[in-house]
């Protein structure tokens, strides 16, 4: 493969957190993480694991794998700040607060 050379790994992210807001004051805020994990040439990455936290995120920790293409999605998550964890051997691990 030939990204397995590289050394960076490139997280970019389509749509970092949404917020998604109900008319009503009682509403519950939820938001969206998604994005895709390109390498130096900008080529899709698959199979990297991406794990998000967040003191607000009830339950840990939560982790997907970039599917064949590179994409990665987290729905339903409570309001708050994240840490964005990209991590593929062979890469160098990538951390956005």
């Amino acid at each position: 493969m030939p990204w397995a050379k590289l050394s960076r790994l490139i997280l970019l992210f389509v749509l970092p957190i949404a917020l998604l807001f109900s008319g009503t004051a009682n509403a519950q805020q939820t938001g969206t993480i998604k994005g895709v994990t390109l390498d130096d040439g900008g080529l899709e990455i698959p199979g990297v694991t991406i794990t998000i936290s967040s003191d607000n995120l009830i339950g840990g920790a939560q982790q997907k794998i970039t599917d064949d293409q590179g994409r990665f999605f987290f729905t339903k998550l409570p309001a708050g700040i994240y840490l964005v964890r990209a991590e593929m051997p062979g890469f160098a691990t990538k951390e956005y607060p």
